[in-house]
C-alpha cells in the first residue's frame, strides 16, 4: 500500500512518496514482517538544466547497531572459512554463511541503510545532441558516497547512447565499502518505439 503526492509551481516540483509492505528484500527471514519506505523531493528545471534533491528513507535497512553485528559476522565467518586449522566441514559452512550474506548488497534491494540522499544535475544540450548529468547518492547513516558523472548523445529522437562512471567513495565501515569493485564504466543504449 502507497501514497503518492505531487505538486509543481512553475520550473519547480516537489513530490513525496511512501509504501508500506510485508517482508524484507534484505532478509528473506523476516517474510512477515511490516516496512515502510518514504521518499521525498524537489527538482527545480530552469531551461535546459535541471537540479533535483532528494531524502529516502529505507524502514527495512540496518540501524549503526545491525549494521556493525553484520559487519563483524562476515569478518568472523571469512576468517573461519579462511582457516587451515579448522575441519573442513567448519569451514565449508562458515563459506557457505559468508557467502549468504557477502551477497545481500548486490540482491537488488535498495540499500542496507536506512538514511540516504540523492543530489542530481543534468544539462541538455551542451553541444548538439550531447547532454551531461552529476548524481550523487549519499549514505547519511555512515558517509558513503556514489557519484556517477555521464554524458549522453541522442543523434535521433528515439535513440539515447549514455556513460556514466560510477565512483564509491566513503569510511572503510561505510555500506559502499563493501563492493569488491570502487570504480566502473556504465554503458546504455535507450531505443524508444
Amino acid at each position: 500500500m502507497g501514497l503518492d503526492l505531487g505538486r509543481t509551481w512553475g520550473p519547480i516540483a516537489l513530490h513525496a512518496e511512501n509504501a508500506l509492505y510485508r517482508g524484507s528484500e534484505i532478509d528473506p527471514s523476516r517474510g512477515d514482517d511490516l516496512f515502510l519506505r518514504v521518499s521525498t523531493g524537489a527538482l527545480w528545471s530552469p531551461g535546459d538544466s535541471t537540479f533535483s534533491i532528494e531524502y529516502f528513507f529505507n524502514g527495512e535497512g540496518m540501524n549503526d547497531a545491525q549494521f556493525r553485528v553484520y559487519l563483524d559476522r562476515l569478518g568472523r565467518n571469512l576468517s573461519i572459512a579462511n582457516d587451515p586449522t579448522q575441519p573442513p566441514p567448519v569451514r565449508a559452512a562458515a563459506f557457505s554463511a559468508w557467502n549468504l550474506d557477502a551477497a545481500i548488497p548486490f540482491g537488488g534491494n535498495l540499500g542496507l541503510r536506512r538514511h540516504y540522499a540523492s543530489i542530481a544535475f543534468s544539462r541538455r544540450d551542451i553541444a548538439t545532441d550531447l547532454s551531461a548529468n552529476l548524481r550523487s547518492v549519499i549514505g547519511l547513516s555512515d558517509g558513503g558516497v556514489i557519484l556517477t558523472p555521464g554524458v549522453a548523445y541522442a543523434p535521433t529522437r528515439n535513440v539515447q547512447m549514455s556513460l556514466d562512471v560510477v565512483l564509491l567513495f566513503g569510511p572503510e565501515d561505510s555500506e559502499y565499502k563493501l563492493a569488491p569493485i570502487k570504480r566502473a564504466l556504465q554503458a546504455r543504449l535507450k531505443y524508444t518505439f
